[in-house]
């Protein structure tokens, strides 16, 4: 009975909230909405009852974020897409149509995305973004429709991704894309199985697999005089003609730069094009994967003041591990590290130093205590502080499966006296000792362990390459 009254009571004070606060809490929470294949949040709340209904109805914020649910019946997504658009009333609206691989046939799935861009050009005039991510079937319908949007004057960011082909281009003799020029307010562009026109206003872009040679890569980061942030997935090495001795190419507007890569047997001595390029106003960087060498960069970062890096992927046992951690750690102007999936060990310690001898494991377990035994080499060490690397570094982010990359990041802390982490000095509990000489000891778990060394915060960890990679994230 009293379980019933509380109930009871909470359901009451619900329905008194105010429709303006309730319209809030819903906005709230169809932010946190972003797969077409899951319910869509104020569909959710539509369904709890008619006074929720009404008030989502009459909130256009709310359906201004059209994932266009190209799984279900024509009919049914064709009046989805039209009832949403009408929803959002006069507020710009963004538009995702994404093939989810369905078993509609080609010809019919090419019609229904026809129909769909059709609908979106009729409200070109609120587009504020569009992300199309299709298969190259849909290449030549898909350009002559979007050709259409040449007017759309508040299209701030456009995806086109082709999933399908093997490599993006840069279109600098075959103007099929030269409309997206028009666009005064594009500022985010990602493409992926295209050929990439010139594109003035840019500030984000996002390439995945991109083969060019020096002269198109000197007319895009020309036309870009503004461009800050780019990632590039699955970099190719430049085509011919690769000029022996060429002019440097400089984006001195460059602060962000993401770049992954693969091991290539075809390409023994492959030349890439930052061995061209000039970037000394980089903050950001981030490397995912091993197949990168200093020579992939040349001279490129040389000015270069890193802040932030991000190393995510990185094998434990990397071809060439040294001389690429030891090009790494030249960049000492960094504050912040990411590691994720990635070996602490050859990061947080000098390369020259033994830091063999503690056990392994391979996963971390919050049911089974970690033993004092798996950290005995764990210690301050005053002698050494200056041969750690990065003597800036306040903040560092892990993400690991690994209790020895935990391990190994306990002892880079142990050997700072004083950890620096924003405005606040944490300094190393002199009980850490005593805990880990206590032969029957052992902690529940890692948080509550590594809680006693440092502050734990929960850290977003989508880099700027997963960030632009995945198509229903706003890009950067």
């Amino acid at each position: 009975m009293e379980s019933s009254n509380t109930s009871s009571n909470a359901d009451n004070v619900v329905s008194q909230l105010p429709n303006e606060l309730l319209a809030i809490i819903f906005s709230a929470g169809t932010k946190s909405w972003r797969d077409p294949h899951e319910l869509p949040f104020p569909v959710l709340i539509s369904g709890v009852c008619r006074h929720w209904r009404l008030v989502a109805h009459d909130t256009p914020i709310l359906w201004t974020f059209i994932a266009v649910p190209l799984h279900t019946p024509e009919n049914i997504c064709i009046h989805w897409t039209t009832e949403w658009i009408e929803r959002s009333g006069a507020l710009p609206i963004s538009v995702v149509i994404d093939d989810p691989k369905t078993d509609l046939d080609t010809e019919k799935l090419n019609q229904l995305v026809s129909i769909i861009l059709d609908l979106v050009v009729e409200y070109s005039q609120r587009l504020r973004r569009l992300d199309i991510r299709v298969k190259s079937n849909n290449y030549t319908s898909i350009r002559d429709a979007t050709a259409r949007l040449w007017n759309a004057p508040n299209l701030q960011q456009l995806s086109l991704c082709f999933y399908d082909l093997a490599m993006c281009s840069v279109e600098t003799k075959y103007p099929h894309w030269t409309w997206l020029s028009t666009l005064p307010m594009l500022t985010k562009f990602k493409a992926e199985g295209m050929r990439i026109p010139i594109t003035p206003n840019l500030t984000s872009l996002s390439i995945h697999r991109l083969l060019a040679n020096y002269e198109e890569i000197s007319s895009m980061f020309a036309s870009s005089p503004n461009l800050r942030y780019l990632a590039l997935s699955e970099l190719l090495p430049m085509t011919s003609p690769v000029p022996a001795q060429a002019p440097v190419i400089y984006a001195s507007s460059l602060e962000s730069l993401a770049v992954n890569m693969r091991l290539r047997s075809s390409h023994p001595n492959p030349i890439y094009l930052f061995q061209y390029l000039a970037i000394p106003n980089v903050v950001y960087l981030e490397l995912d994967g091993d197949a990168w060498t200093p020579a992939t960069f040349g001279n490129s970062l040389s000015s270069a003041k890193i802040d932030t890096l991000r190393v995510s992927n990185r094998p434990h046992h990397s071809r060439g591990s040294d001389l690429n951690i030891r090009f790494l750690h030249s960049f000492t102007t960094v504050r912040y590290l990411q590691l994720i999936h990635a070996p602490t060990q050859p990061f947080l310690s000098n390369l020259d130093e033994n830091v063999q001898g503690i056990p392994r494991r391979r996963s971390i377990d919050a049911n089974r205590p970690i033993r004092p035994t798996t950290f005995h080499n764990i210690h301050s060490i005053d002698s050494q502080q200056s041969m750690i690397p990065w003597p800036n570094l306040r903040i560092i982010s892990l993400e690991t499966l690994i209790s020895q990359d935990v391990a190994n990041l306990c002892e880079f802390v142990a050997r700072h006296k004083l950890l620096e982490i924003g405005d606040t000095v944490y300094s190393r509990p002199t009980f850490f000792s005593s805990k880990l000489d206590n032969p029957e000891g052992g902690l529940a778990g890692v948080e509550e362990w590594l809680g006693t060394l440092v502050q734990i915060r929960t850290a977003k960890s989508l880099g700027l390459l997963q960030t632009n990679q995945e198509y229903l994230d706003e890009m950067v």
